[in-house]
């Protein structure tokens, strides 16, 4: 990002937090006197001084290489404490704004730094996010207890590599950052628009691919693999008929569920468009109707992957995430009950985050994975998403519903999407086909249910409106308030 003009500055500030974890002796923070305190912000103040101008503009244009290297050996001398104060500078120089003028949104990025591989850090931005302020007091989260240095950070975070190692797999990480133009900053709601698409059962809508491999000694396993669906042009007309909703709701986000992807939502052009996505926006905005910011389609399942794709507001791809952990399913036969696992052989092992102002970081886990707690802990605490986004196919409905809970004290708001045609036949006894959870407190604080008033009919038009408080405080610091969620379905 900054070849062209000089150092990496982001560089420096990993150096810097190297040293720091290197020079701090225990978890526990510092409680320096306010004598030692002015000591340490003066030391760290005089340390930066000669480079003011440079790093004025640093965050924009890149830093001068000597100057980078000759804070480092200056560092290297200082205790933790100097070198915190040294980092409260840099995070104040580096900001948001001057960073947007560097960067390319059409790249996705490892991280702000370069020197990943040399420090086992990775810098990332904050975007602004949602927060709670009620009468201007803003609620910490449960980070800000124990990661002191982060929290104290305005502009950027840090993550530390080895944490992005799971279950014996070593994920790579990919940003996205995305600045959609919006119905304004101070707007009270973010609105997503989420169908099930269809209630036909299983057999009826998917094709699956059962089959047995032998592994590596020789023990024989069953697997499935999802090969498309049996009515394309079915869930291609009930997405449309979601998009063309959500248009007509002013929603913010389309979103549906796992496995019911189509070539004609799937498939992209040489820039990366897809053509129908394209085509709808173009038409809408040409009338002058407002389009969704973001749009999911289906997961599509194919050659051992299953991924959902999520593009911009003009049809253009913004990212793609693979599913990470398969979905274990009991196939009764007239003989028996055998277990399949989902194929996801060929899948990448890599967690794509978009960054999103005024929206927050936003992750976009399929199914299982949002049941696994040790990827739900990377999501989350590590990098710190405060948007989980999760479709999935699935029989079950409790296990994501308590699962939407685990981000509640990371302020963190967990949605979760399913398909009427998962739930059969017991759609009708279930009620729901999705929830939400915001980290809001007292007597509002509970999933809300996509609840079925249509009892389980299929109609032509379904919708689920959710609408998400992007200030959730309520009467009180102790009542907040809720996500709401109307069922449009054309009754």
């Amino acid at each position: 990002m900054y070849e062209l003009f000089g150092g990496n500055p982001f560089d420096l500030m990993a150096e810097v937090l190297r040293l720091a974890e290197q020079k701090r002796k225990s978890s526990h923070w510092y409680t320096p006197t306010l004598e030692a305190d002015e000591r340490c912000g003066k030391e760290a103040r005089k340390l930066l001084e000669p480079y003011d101008k440079e790093l004025k503009l640093a965050a924009t244009i890149g830093l001068d290489l000597q100057a980078i290297a000759a804070i480092i050996r200056q560092c290297e001398t200082k205790e933790f404490y100097v070198l915190y104060k040294i980092l409260q500078e840099l995070d104040y120089f580096f900001s948001w704004e001057q960073f947007c003028e560097a960067i390319d949104e059409a790249k996705s990025f490892r991280a702000l730094n370069d020197n990943i591989e040399e420090t086992g850090i990775r810098i990332l931005p904050r975007v602004k996010i949602p927060q709670f302020a009620y009468e201007g007091h803003l609620r910490r989260d449960a980070r800000s207890f124990c990661d002191y240095i982060n929290a104290n950070l305005q502009n950027c975070y840090y993550i530390k590599e080895e944490n992005l190692n799971v279950d014996g797999i070593k994920y790579e990480l990919e940003n996205v950052i995305y600045q959609p133009e919006i119905k304004g900053k101070d707007r009270e709601s973010l609105t997503i628009a989420f169908s099930p698409l269809t209630n036909l059962p299983l057999d009826d809508i998917l094709q699956i691919n059962y089959f047995a491999e032998r592994d590596e000694n020789g023990l024989e396993q069953n697997y499935f693999s999802a090969e498309g669906v049996k009515w394309p042009e079915l869930c291609f007309e009930k997405y449309k008929k979601l998009y063309q909703c959500a248009c007509e709701f002013d929603a913010d986000i389309v979103m549906a569920p796992e496995m019911l992807g189509v070539d004609g939502l799937y498939k992209l052009d040489k820039l990366k468009f897809n053509e129908n996505l394209h085509e709808w926006s173009k038409a809408k905005m040409k009338k002058g109707n407002r389009v969704p910011s973001l749009v999911l389609t289906p997961t599509y399942c194919k050659n051992g992957r299953n991924s959902v794709r999520v593009f911009d507001k003009y049809g253009k791809m913004l990212l793609e995430q693979d599913k990470q952990y398969p979905f274990v399913y009991r196939k009764k036969d007239a003989l028996m009950e055998k277990l399949y696992t989902e194929n996801l052989k060929n899948c990448e092992n890599r967690i794509v985050m978009l960054h999103v102002p005024h929206w927050g970081r936003m992750v976009f886990p399929i199914c299982m994975d949002f049941l696994n707690p040790s990827y739900q802990n990377v999501l989350i605490r590590v990098l710190q998403a405060t948007l989980v986004l999760c479709p999935s196919y699935s029989n079950g409905a409790t296990n994501f519903e308590a699962a939407l809970s685990t981000g509640v004290q990371f302020q963190t708001t967990s949605l979760w999407g399913n398909s009427c045609s998962a739930l059969q036949p017991h759609l009708v006894d279930c009620g729901y086909v999705g929830a939400v959870r915001l980290p809001n407190v007292g007597t509002n604080a509970s999933p809300v249910r996509f609840e079925l008033d249509c009892k389980g009919k299929c109609m032509k038009e379904c919708a689920f409106i959710v609408h998400l408080p992007l200030n959730y405080a309520g009467i009180s610091r102790w009542q907040d308030c809720t996500a709401k969620c109307y069922h449009h379905h054309g009754l």
